[in-house]
């Protein structure tokens, strides 16, 4: 591999280069000590030969003194040289003895003019000896000579020499002083052992420094090179282990020097062989182009190829081996690219990546033809997603429902117009399978597009994911509508039939009844024998209207399923409602052979909604319209165009001192005072007008058969002199008087708010102090409405400077008389005004979206104070109110998750509460939002129950968790009354719902006992506990632990 292979020149240049400076330094450091030491030698030889030259002419003139004699017989010519040999010495020899220890000479000898040794002060030498040695006629001639010796091991130890390092030196001696004839040679041993030492300590201190120098350099080298060197020895491991991994890989790799279009395959590995079935080494030399064109030609069964772009092209091939092997198909990915070689130069490469896709190739194959098996399948096959949304749905689906897939991809049953209010049973069992899992099989009923309802044979299953999210829920379905008809001959009704809660009949075609299961028998009090063959019409009451029966048999005669509301009667004459469905039963051609009723009991839901329906728009106790009827006919006549709305007068009366009357003849009384004084208003009013009890002492009429500001003064005054006329309630009489606030308005108000605050402004303005009086609205009531900004000014600084505190008010489980929550109460402490009650801040916060960030306060004020609870060991539920100006903008949700998140509570902790009529009106802002804290876990209570105008439809679509039952119901319950049934049934509804109920308002031991009678274990109320602050909440779940 090129990239691979590139030689590290660094490397081998740092290791040279390491090893050339040592090898450098050592021949340097040898030639200087070879020069320092030649240097040193020749001066040691000159100093010696100087010091044996002075030593020579001591012992010259020495001899020149005191031997002449001696000297003189061998300057004679004519001398025996043998007589010369045996001349007596022994003077000269003790002479030189004592001087040679002076001038540190071992040893002299004394040869003649003919070279015979005649003299030596060591008896060692053998006089007589001639010296034919080169220094010795040198001298002779008058040349001076040294020569430096070392020891000698041969020379014998009883010698002067032996052992030392001497200079040796031949002095010419001369016949006398002034003498020019040689006549003798005087040889001298100089002793330069110490000389030699010295030099030596010299050369190993020389040596040494040698030394040092040389380990200096190596860690000095070895600093230098020891990165670079960890440097490549990192990288040649990597590229060891690199290389260890393409050649185990399990997919060939092809490496080329060279561009795309010019390369050489250099490396092939094992794979790749296997692959491509050759040896590695074939491919060497070639280029990546001739291999695939080789594979190209040599014949495949199946060839594709694809060029994402100049340097990069995908080949898949199904060669045709010739050994005859089962082709398998590769893909081959070749890709282009550069790296940096040493000299920082750009080197071109091609890899070939080879992979076995016959597996895959297998696996698609097979995919397409089970696509094709589910498409063409003749049973519909559906596919949803963990949300419930339709994924994919095959030709049959769409031919079983009479839609198209597009129109159904993306959407949830429970959107489909087509389907219906209530869920078809089979995609209940798909909700089971979304959210459990459950898997279910069996027959089922469903709608199609065009309203028929058709009988399935279906399978739900789950497919888990890797994740939650991507699960999936298959149905598969078969219509077996036919199929049942021809059973429901044979056989009328199939066992999950007769056991089903819903009451069920089948009749033929000429209108007898052919088959009633038993939940028909147990409500409608016939039996089977008196049923069978007798006409549905045994079951009418006579109350449900002829248009329904009309509109009933249009649709059967249309071949076209009908479902509404009956009102039936029981054997006994008792009337109960249904929400009754009839289709059709066809055989194989088509023919109508029966028609089949499924009829669901709802007489409590019916009787309990038209009870809540009443309350919700009537005053319990005048049974006049309240404040919702109130404003739904403002709302009404708002409606109308500018230029068609006629005149109206909105009239808000007071009854003036009403306080007075609970005061003096108690709340009963004042009760029966309210209802006359009612029951007046309605009798001067026109039937045209609407009267309403808008809460406690205060009521409103409004008025669209008037004829200017007179009719309405002439209305006004009439309003006032019927409340006017004494009162007798139980042989007392009673005087109360009202005041009026008018606001008369046509084209020029738009809104409820505005009409009503100038309504009310008229109401309580400053000229109305002694009651019985009535006022227009004017314009010039700045005043009041400065006082109404001057309360949003301060609401908006209390918000800012933390001036609302939170009391808290439990709910109480009645069986173990333990705190089961609480509830949140806003309270407000104005500086100079003192408390102010929520019933007045919170209206003008909610009308200037001061309700938005108050309430976010308020739900992180409630998520504090679960933690404080909590880190003392109480997971108490804290509720929190909600308005419905929160929910605007869908960042409702967002905010309290936030809160959440960042508190770090657990969300089952928080509860929020809404009222009814924030329910009855849940758009696509608040009912999104309410399912998003239900999935959080967060319980959702329904506030005020029963004062609203929500349908039995509304709270099953809503994600509540709990019911609480309005304080109204419970101010003059009594035994069996109207108001104990009412109680009575929100609880069956309650039950019937899978919803908690709680009762809110308890003040006195016989409401609470009543209620406990009724089935009722959470309870609210001053009974049990006032609101009260933190502080306290905590003292009483301090007591109770």
């Amino acid at each position: 591999m090129a990239f691979m292979k590139e030689k590290t020149f660094v490397r081998s240049f740092l290791h040279w280069y390491q090893l050339g400076a040592v090898i450098f330094v050592v021949i340097i450091a040898l030639a200087i000590g070879f020069a320092f030491r030649y240097s040193v030698m020749m001066q040691l030889e000159d100093i010696t030969q100087n010091n044996n030259i002075t030593a020579g002419y001591l012992i010259s003139n020495h001899i020149y003194e005191n031997h002449q004699a001696e000297l003189d017989q061998l300057s004679s010519r004519g001398v025996d040289p043998n007589v010369q040999r045996v001349m007596d010495f022994s003077n000269l020899n003790a002479h030189m003895l004592s001087v040679m220890p002076s001038i540190n000479v071992l040893l002299i000898k004394l040869y003649n003019d003919q070279g015979t040794l005649v003299f030596a002060t060591s008896g060692l030498p053998a006089l007589g000896e001639d010296d034919t040695s080169t220094a010795l006629q040198q001298a002779l001639e008058g040349t001076i000579s040294t020569e430096l010796t070392a020891p000698d091991d041969a020379v014998d130890r009883e010698s002067p020499l032996s052992g030392k390092f001497y200079a040796e030196t031949y002095l010419p001696v001369y016949a006398g002083h002034e003498g020019q004839e040689i006549v003798a040679v005087l040889e001298l041993y100089l002793d330069v052992s110490e000389q030699i030492a010295g030099f030596r300590s010299v050369m190993v201190i020389f040596a040494l420094i040698v030394v040092l120098i040389v380990f200096l350099m190596y860690l000095w080298g070895r600093f230098l090179i020891s990165p670079a060197e960890r440097l490549m020895r990192l990288q040649h491991a990597r590229q060891q282990k690199l290389r260890a991994a393409i050649e185990k890989a399990p997919i060939g790799i092809i490496l080329a020097n060279g561009s795309p279009e010019k390369n050489k395959i250099t490396y092939a590995n094992g794979a790749a062989g296997q692959l491509l079935k050759k040896a590695p080494k074939t491919f060497m030399g070639r280029s990546i182009s001739d291999v695939i064109t080789e594979m190209e030609s040599a014949g495949t069964s199946h060839y594709s190829t694809q060029a994402n772009s100049a340097f990069t092209s995908i080949t898949q091939v199904k060669p045709k081996h010739k050994t005859g092997m089962s082709a398998r198909w590769l893909e081959l990915i070749v890709g282009a690219g550069a790296f940096k070689d040493s000299s920082d130069n750009d080197r071109p490469f091609v890899i070939t990546i080879v992979s076995d896709i016959d597996d895959r190739k297998q696996s698609e194959a097979r995919q397409a033809l089970l696509s094709e098996v589910v498409e063409k399948s003749i049973n519909a096959i559906e596919v949803l997603d963990q949300e419930g949304r339709f994924e994919y749905a095959n030709k049959a689906a769409e031919s079983l429902h009479g839609v198209k897939g597009a129109d159904i991809i993306g959407h949830t049953p429970e959107s489909m117009a087509w389907l219906g209010d209530n869920p078809d049973d089979l995609y209940r069992q798909v909700d089971k399978a979304i959210t459990s899992g459950l898997t279910a099989n069996g027959t089922f009923t469903s709608k199609n597009a065009q309203g028929g309802t058709t009988w399935l044979e279906s399978s739900v299953f789950r497919i888990p994911g890797t994740d939650l999210k991507d699960s999936k829920t298959v149905v598969i379905q078969r219509d077996i509508t036919d199929q049942l008809s021809e059973r429901f001959e044979s056989q009328k009704l199939s066992l999950a039939v007769e056991q089903s809660t819903s009451m069920i009949m089948i009749t033929n075609c000429a209108g007898e009844i052919d088959y009633v299961n038993p939940s028909f028998v147990a409500r409608s009090g016939y039996t089977q024998e008196e049923a069978l063959g007798k006409n549905p019409r045994i079951l009418q009451s006579g109350l449900t209207p002829t248009s329904q029966y009309k509109d009933l048999w249009k649709h059967l005669n249309l071949g076209k399923p009908w479902q509404g509301e009956m009102l039936n009667k029981s054997k006994n004459g008792e009337p109960y409602w249904v929400n009754q469905s009839i289709s059709a039963l066809r055989d194989a051609q088509g023919k109508v052979t029966h028609f089949v009723a499924i009829l669901e009991d709802i007489t409590v839901q019916k009787e309990a909604i038209d009870r809540l329906n009443f309350l919700a728009m009537h005053d319990d106790l005048t049974q006049l319209n309240n404040r919702v009827a109130f404003n739904q006919r403002l709302e009404f006549l708002l409606d109308f165009s500018a230029e068609m709305r006629p005149q109206c007068a909105v009239l808000l009366i007071n009854v003036d001192r009403f306080k007075e009357v609970n005061s003096d003849l108690g709340h009963e009384m004042g009760d029966k005072v309210l209802v006359e004084i009612g029951r007046r208003l309605t009798t001067v009013c026109s039937r045209q007008d609407l009267v309403a009890r808008l809460n406690g002492d205060e009521f409103g009429v409004i008025s669209t058969q008037v004829s200017g500001q007179n009719g309405v003064s002439d209305l006004a005054s009439a309003l006032i002199a019927a409340v006017a006329q004494p009162i007798i309630i139980e042989g007392i009489s009673v005087r109360a008087s009202i005041s009026i606030g008018v606001e008369m308005f046509a084209q020029d108000i738009e809104d409820i708010d505005t009409i009503l605050r100038h309504a009310e402004l008229a109401l309580y303005s400053k000229t109305l102090r002694t009651g019985g009086e009535y006022f227009f609205f004017q314009k010039e009531m700045d005043e009041e409405v400065a006082r109404y900004r001057s309360l949003v000014v301060d609401m908006k600084d209390a918000l800012e400077q933390g001036a609302f505190i939170l009391h808290y008010q439990p709910v109480v489980h009645q069986p173990t008389g333990k705190i089961r929550s609480m509830e949140a109460l806003l309270r407000w402490q104005h500086p100079y005004r003192g408390w102010i009650s929520p019933v007045e801040f919170i209206p003008i916060a909610e009308q200037t979206n001061l309700i938005v960030p108050l309430g976010a306060w308020v739900v992180r004020e409630a998520c504090l104070q679960i933690k404080r609870w909590s880190e003392q060991g109480w997971d108490i539920p804290i509720a929190v109110n909600l308005s419905i100006i929160q929910f605007r903008g869908g960042q409702l949700h967002l905010d309290v998750e936030r809160i959440i998140k960042e508190t770090g509570i657990e969300p089952q902790l928080l509860h929020l509460e809404i009222t009814e009529s924030v329910a009855i009106g849940a758009t696509e802002d608040v009912l999104p939002s309410l399912h998003y804290f239900h999935d959080l876990g967060i319980e959702i209570l329904l506030d005020d129950f029963g004062t609203g105008y929500s349908s039995l439809s509304q709270l099953r679509s809503l994600p509540i968790d709990r019911l609480k039952i309005d304080r109204s119901f419970l101010k003059d319950i009594q035994e069996d009354s109207i108001d104990d049934r009412v109680i009575k049934a929100i609880i069956e509804l309650g039950k019937s719902l899978d919803k908690h109920v709680t009762v809110e308002g308890v003040e006195t031991e016989f409401q609470k006992q009543v209620m406990v009678d009724l089935g009722c274990v959470d309870f609210q109320g001053y009974y049990y506990f006032k609101p009260m602050s933190e502080a306290d909440a905590t003292n009483v779940l301090l007591a109770q632990m």
